[in-house]
């Protein structure tokens, strides 16, 4: 009888120390999830902006492309993703901001070119582009009771590429 008992004791502290486990786990996997993702939308962004400025006319248009911006509600495979601007259940805002640097970019655009660069000649390189992207997210294990109060958690990558 005494030894059943302690064989029950030991069963409930193995099965308590398993359920704590697992939920380090979960919680450790789905902060990795978010981050890898984070990164990921990061990196499809800077293609993107790279992309779109190579499409763009700036000698015709007389304009550059200065911001591009999204904003994803869920990532769910083989769905699309509705628009907006509440980013719960799993989403994302993206925030994208090019800027121009160097020479060879017609004079008649609205492009506004970095020109207070630690470099000899600025104006010496040839058409480059500094992109900054920045992907926020609200943690989904932060515990509240209200939605607004969750800080954002935010990936930012920065890229350097020439036209």
């Amino acid at each position: 009888m005494l030894m059943a008992l302690f064989v029950i004791v030991i069963m409930s502290a193995v099965a308590s120390l398993i359920f704590s486990m697992t939920g380090k786990v979960i919680k450790d996997t789905t902060s990795q999830y978010r981050d890898e993702q984070s990164r990921l939308l990061a990196k499809s962004y800077t293609e993107f902006a790279i992309m779109s400025v190579m499409a763009h006319d700036r000698t015709a248009l007389g304009t550059c492309v200065k911001n591009i911006n999204g904003t994803i509600n869920t990532l769910t495979i083989g769905q699309a993703n509705p628009a907006g601007t509440n980013v719960t259940n799993g989403g994302y805002i993206v925030e994208t901001n090019i800027q121009y640097l160097g020479t060879g970019l017609p004079a008649h655009t609205s492009c506004e070119l970095l020109t207070n660069l630690p470099i000899a000649d600025p104006a010496a390189i040839s058409p480059t582009l500094l992109i900054d992207v920045f992907v926020r997210y609200k943690d989904p294990d932060y515990l509240t009771a209200n939605e607004a109060d969750i800080p954002f958690i935010t990936y930012h990558r920065r890229t350097l590429q020439k036209l």
